[in-house]
């Protein structure tokens, strides 16, 4: 399908914050968290997108866990501030001939993104059920973590045993 792209680039692009607020206020890690765990798994191409305004509007208790995932550039990614997230999410699937996961219909980018906006094998949605998150359209279908840091310790598990499919070999430092 077409969730697993075309191109160099992720796969599926989650729209982080979005995905984090599916099972209301305030905003959960564990949400947008749980999909990287469980498409990391499969070693698929996945990234996060979170909107300047997250740490803001996420629990006191999950900034930590926030800031050590932005250290990790190849999971997740926050835009700057007065930069538009959609446009990130949008530019960065069609880039790479993905689909982007989140509820939002990007109706105001429809022009411009045509080939994504309005196609549901490109925008997919998901939700909650049961403690679980389902993603029909990545064939997803995890255990929702109990807590943020519980599913960060599975991403954590899976970034430190698996290389992105086209990173170049690690290669030793040089001294000058």
């Amino acid at each position: 399908g077409r969730a697993h792209g075309r191109r160099g680039g992720p796969r599926s692009v989650v729209d982080a914050l979005h995905v984090a607020y599916w099972c209301g206020r305030p905003p959960a890690l564990r949400l947008p968290l749980a999909v990287a765990g469980g498409l990391l798994t499969r070693a698929a191409r996945t990234w996060r997108v979170f909107d300047a305004s997250t740490v803001h509007q996420l629990a006191p208790d999950e900034h930590a866990i926030y800031q050590a995932l932005l250290e990790l550039p190849t999971v997740a990614t926050q835009v700057p501030t007065g930069e538009s997230a959609d446009r990130t999410l949008l530019a960065t699937a069609k880039a790479a001939g993905g689909c982007i996961v989140s509820r939002d219909r990007f109706r105001e980018h429809r022009r411009r993104f045509r080939s994504i906006v309005g196609h549901s094998d490109r925008c997919l949605d998901g939700w909650v059920a049961n403690d679980r998150i389902i993603v029909p359209g990545l064939d997803l279908d995890v255990v929702l973590p109990e807590s943020a840091a519980v599913a960060w310790a599975q991403v954590q598990r899976h970034v430190v045993t698996t290389r992105p499919p086209d990173a170049e070999p690690a290669r030793p430092e040089t001294a000058a």
